[in-house]
C-alpha cells in the first residue's frame, strides 16, 4: 500500500513527482475508488454547497435573527453539487457525519468530566473555618465569600 502510494519515498522526492505530475495534469488516482481523478471544468453560474459549513452558518444566521427558514429553504433552490453529498457514493458524507458526531461525543464527555470532577463544597464546614472550593476563573484557595442580607446564618463576621 505505501509503495502504491508512494510513501515508501522521501519527503522531497514525492513533493518532486507531486508537482512534475500535475504540470503534466496528472492529478493522480482517488484515495477510496482507485478511478483516475480528471481535471473538471468551473461553470460561470454553477451553484454548490458545503453541507456542514452551511448549516452551522444558517444556524447562526438563524440565532441572529438575520435568516429565515423560508430564506434558507431559497437559498438552495438550483444548488447543483454538494461537497459531500452524491447519490452515488455516500461515502464522504457519512465520513463527514461521523467526524462530527465524533466531535460532538468528546466534547460531551469532556463537559460531563468536568461537572463530575467539580464538587461542591458545603458553605461551612464542621470545623467551623469558611469553605473553600475551586471554581471556573478562581483560584483554589481563595474564600467563598457570603452576602449577609442574603445568608446572615452564613457570615462569617457575625457573631
Amino acid at each position: 500500500m505505501r509503495a502504491r502510494l508512494g510513501l515508501d519515498k522521501s519527503l522531497p522526492e514525492q513533493f518532486v513527482v507531486y508537482v512534475r505530475d500535475l504540470a503534466r495534469g496528472d492529478l493522480g488516482q482517488s484515495v477510496t475508488t482507485g478511478q483516475p481523478v480528471r481535471a473538471g471544468s468551473v461553470r460561470e453560474g454553477r451553484r454548490w454547497i458545503v453541507e456542514d459549513f452551511d448549516l452551522a452558518s444558517s444556524l447562526r444566521y438563524r440565532a441572529e435573527r438575520t435568516l429565515t427558514l423560508g430564506a434558507w429553504l431559497r437559498s438552495l433552490r438550483g444548488v447543483e453539487e454538494a461537497a459531500y453529498f452524491a447519490p452515488d457514493d455516500l461515502r464522504p458524507l457519512l465520513a463527514m457525519c461521523g467526524g462530527r458526531m465524533g466531535k460532538l461525543v468528546r466534547r460531551v464527555s469532556r463537559a460531563l468530566a468536568r461537572r463530575r470532577r467539580v464538587r461542591r463544597a458545603p458553605l461551612r464546614p464542621a470545623d467551623g473555618r469558611l469553605a473553600r472550593a475551586p471554581a471556573r476563573g478562581r483560584v483554589q484557595g481563595d474564600p467563598i465569600m457570603c452576602n449577609e442580607r442574603l445568608a446572615p446564618e452564613l457570615d462569617p463576621s457575625a457573631g
